[in-house]
């Protein structure tokens, strides 16, 4: 069987027409067709009807298995290209600033400096971390969801679960109180990242639940979470952030919703995508370092 058929029989099926097909390809028509021919004869089966009265070639059920096989070999070839050819390529590895600077480190120390070296972190807010992988400008991500993930795109690997906690400066009045309910924080300054960053949405969402969206024009807006952490400490607001990132900072006092908000995080691919060698080791040692924190 000629790889080169296989990839012929893909292209009418995607085109719907031989004459497309051989277009698309830069191939004659009467070449595409023997392709076609050759196939169909070594398999022993029709697998595309096709006729004058056809605008389109209606693929058979046995077209189908050939179809879906074949892209997945193709699929498969080119990645022991992109293997062969990004041997020393580093992995590009998504990663939002909370995940990166309370939950990654954990994981990182799990793994070996070998396995490190191959890594290179894009430090993004999850939402944008999704734009990248769709894009094919990252490799894989770690991102955080206020619900679980059913996005079919993505492959998944759940990571843990985490809670949203109000951040404030330990003088502040509230600062002492063991819960809090967000409808006694609604006159407050808030703090928060942006609006590629889960937390933002979060935050927007509460307002809103309180009758009070237009809140989210009025807060002051970071893209760095250390300078967050820093106005908080300094009391020129309140910000709302996942309960494990405040770390060991003493001016910050960190207390529970009394209506959990929750911040999932996944270890997310592209459902389609065919992870290089370099991919699945990475992903591997992810998996075997949050088993093992």
């Amino acid at each position: 069987m000629h790889l080169s058929d296989l990839k012929n029989f893909v292209a009418i099926v995607d085109e719907g027409s031989i004459s497309k097909a051989a277009e698309k390809s830069y191939i004659s028509q009467p070449s595409i067709t023997n392709s076609l021919i050759r196939l169909e004869e070594e398999l022993g089966k029709v697998l595309l009807l096709r006729g004058r009265g056809r605008k389109k070639h209606v693929i058979t059920s046995e077209g189908e298995i050939v179809y879906a096989r074949a892209k997945k070999i193709l699929r498969e070839i080119e990645t022991i290209y992109d293997d062969v050819s990004t041997v020393n390529k580093k992995v590009k590895l998504g990663v939002p600033p909370i995940i990166g600077s309370y939950l990654f480190p954990k994981l990182a120390s799990q793994m070996s400096k070998e396995t490190l070296a191959r890594i290179e972190l894009v430090e993004e807010g999850s939402e944008k971390l999704r734009e990248l992988l769709l894009a094919q400008k990252i490799d894989m991500a770690l991102i955080g969801s206020r619900l679980p993930i059913h996005d079919a795109t993505f492959e998944k690997y759940f990571v843990m679960r985490d809670t949203f906690s109000i951040f404030m400066g330990k003088s502040h009045p509230l600062a002492t109180s063991e819960m809090l309910n967000f409808s006694e924080l609604v006159a407050e300054n808030f703090i928060s990242l942006g609006k590629d960053y889960v937390q933002y949405h979060v935050l927007k969402t509460l307002f809103e639940e309180n009758n009070c969206l237009e809140k989210i024009n009025e807060i002051l807006v970071t893209n760095e979470l250390q300078t967050m952490k820093s106005l908080i400490g300094k009391e020129v607001g309140i910000g709302l952030m996942i309960s494990s990132s405040a770390g060991s900072r003493a001016d910050l006092a960190v207390i529970p919703l009394e209506k959990p908000e929750y911040f999932y995080i996944y270890l997310i691919f592209r459902q389609e995508s065919i992870l290089s060698r370099a991919e699945q080791e990475i992903r591997k040692a992810l998996i075997k370092a949050n088993e093992g924190r």
